[in-house]
């Protein structure tokens, strides 16, 4: 039965999309028609995450192989609209990891801007796991831990870092030009909150030097407000 299910929502999908993306050939109702399709395909990947994520990840190892410099990167924007709890954040942002490198400036970009979407769907529908990630103690590097949050598995800062990390470096060596570097900018930002010990050292002042070698000393004050902001915005108690 699951098996069924799983293939109606790979059919299903190819129709959702051409909604979503209807606005961008002038159609009067468009705003209408991609609402309503982004509030179907994100109920559709509350629980079949994996069939919905299978298309994004396929067209990702698509385009990591085409020559084409205006290629299709409509289904990479589709992060911007599905379900994402703090395990499905850190699958994608693996995903990045691996085949960022290889995509086209285009494509780069695409994942830029809608990673940065993704990341905001998540603290606005699992706040909670949001607060888990400053309110968890910092584990070694080395072990292994995970909590429960409501019916959901935290993955502990430690994996959420370990990927941050390592998508900061790579978004760091797409940002060429100053263009550029406005456009990763609010994505690194989020990176950054992504690792609370770093956050949380730098805001303290007792960071090392080679902990924030990857920004300028001028735009660390800009990071650690907006960490703060976020956090206590929800009175998290990380002020």
């Amino acid at each position: 039965m699951r098996l069924d299910e799983t293939m109606l929502v790979k059919q299903l999908l190819p129709e959702i999309c051409h909604f979503i993306h209807t606005y961008r050939e002038g159609n009067q109702h468009a705003a209408e028609l991609r609402n309503s399709a982004s509030g179907v395909l994100f109920s559709l990947s509350c629980n079949n995450f994996n069939a919905v994520f299978s298309r994004i990840s396929t067209r990702l190892q698509e385009l990591t192989v085409c020559s084409e410099d205006n290629a299709d990167v409509h289904d990479i924007e589709l992060l911007q609209y599905i379900s994402v709890d703090c395990a499905k954040l850190k699958r994608i942002l693996q995903e990045t990891v691996f085949k960022f490198k290889a995509l086209k400036k285009v494509a780069q970009l695409a994942v830029i801007n809608s990673l940065e979407k993704a990341f905001w769907n998540w603290v606005e529908n699992y706040p909670d796991e949001f607060t888990k990630l400053y309110q968890t103690p910092q584990t070694d590097l080395a072990g292994e831990a995970r909590s429960v949050v409501g019916p959901h598995i935290f993955m502990t800062p430690v994996d959420l870092r370990d990927c941050a990390e390592k998508l900061f470096d790579l978004v760091d060596g797409f940002a060429e030009s100053t263009k550029r570097k406005a456009a990763v900018w609010p994505l690194q930002i989020i990176l950054l909150i992504l690792c609370p010990e770093i956050i949380q050292d730098i805001s303290k002042d007792v960071v090392e030097e080679n902990k924030i070698n990857k920004v300028k000393k001028a735009e660390v004050s800009c990071v650690v407000n907006t960490a703060r902001s976020l956090i206590c915005a929800g009175c998290w108690g990380f002020c």
